[in-house]
């Protein structure tokens, strides 16, 4: 059948040639409509993320928050999909799109403070150490030799210590029986224990980073006792534990309160310096309780 050389071809306008989405040629009007039902929810998701990543980075959840902007990088990838429907060189376009949105959202990300983990707060109080114990050679006129050690303190702490009181126990053993734990604990217990009588001295202060030092025991009895062992102990076949407890005060703690440093060694040998720990060796604030 010849074409009839009168007919003209229609032409559609681009106004409203056919728009194809995915497998499916569709009118530009119908193109349109599914272009805001899917820009509108993803615009209103990427306002939530927004919200959400601020949030994020004002508390300490860094990873929550990248989580949070990459979820936002999609939606405006998507929206940027939407929008280009039925355009020339869509492709090209997204390609930009995409990489724009990826690079500001590295920029949003090194731009955007880092959330700050929160310092612990430390605790400002007074905080005795013993540095050194050495043992010392005594004597008496009433008791003969004997032995004792000295200990030397520091105040590591913030506040002055005030009105130290100390109490000591040495207990000598043969090395092959040391102190088993559960005996240390109980000789750390009695000797924790404030001596009934004594009552804290608020003016005698030690001062932050200042040093002192004290003697132990204090009995000429005691330190007696302890020598008359010496002789085992240099030879290696005792060994003495000493137990040590100081109590003070400071100006953060209630009156019904008090400070506590544990100190657990024990010495064997000619050299009679503190090299072995033992036991309990602790600081702490408690409640006062007396023997």
């Amino acid at each position: 059948m010849a074409e009839d050389p009168g007919m003209v071809p229609e032409i559609i306008p681009p106004s409203r040639a056919p728009v194809r989405i995915w497998h499916w040629s569709l009118s530009p009007k119908t193109a349109k409509i599914i272009q805001i039902a899917v820009v509108l929810p993803l615009l209103g998701c990427a306002g939530w993320l927004i919200q959400n990543f601020l949030q994020l980075r004002g508390i300490v959840d860094l990873l929550a928050s990248r989580i949070d902007l990459a979820f936002l990088a999609v939606c405006l990838f998507l929206v940027g999909c939407a929008l280009t429907i039925g355009l020339k060189h869509k492709l090209g376009l997204r390609t930009v799109i995409g990489i724009a949105i990826l690079l500001g959202a590295v920029g949003v990300d090194w731009w955007a403070p880092k959330p700050v983990k929160p310092q612990r707060a430390r605790q400002v109080r007074s905080k005795l150490e013993i540095t050194e114990a050495r043992g010392i050679k005594a004597s008496s006129v009433k008791y003969g030799a004997g032995l004792a050690f000295n200990l030397s303190l520091k105040n590591t702490g913030d506040l002055p210590a005030q009105g130290m009181m100390h109490a000591c126990d040495g207990i000598v053993v043969n090395t092959n029986a040391p102190l088993a734990t559960q005996a240390e604990e109980q000789f750390a217990d009695h000797t924790a224990l404030i001596p009934p009588g004594l009552t804290f001295n608020t003016y005698d202060e030690i001062q932050p980073g200042a040093t002192a030092f004290f003697t132990c025991p204090d009995k000429d009895s005691e330190i007696a006792g302890l020598g008359a062992r010496i002789d085992n102990i240099e030879a290696g076949r005792s060994r003495i534990y000493l137990f040590v407890a100081m109590h003070y005060r400071d100006e953060s703690l209630s009156p019904d309160f008090d400070n506590v440093t544990e100190f657990c060694g024990w010495f064997s040998g000619q050299d009679l310096t503190l090299r072995h720990s033992c036991g309990r060796n602790l600081i702490f604030s408690e409640k006062i309780r007396e023997k």
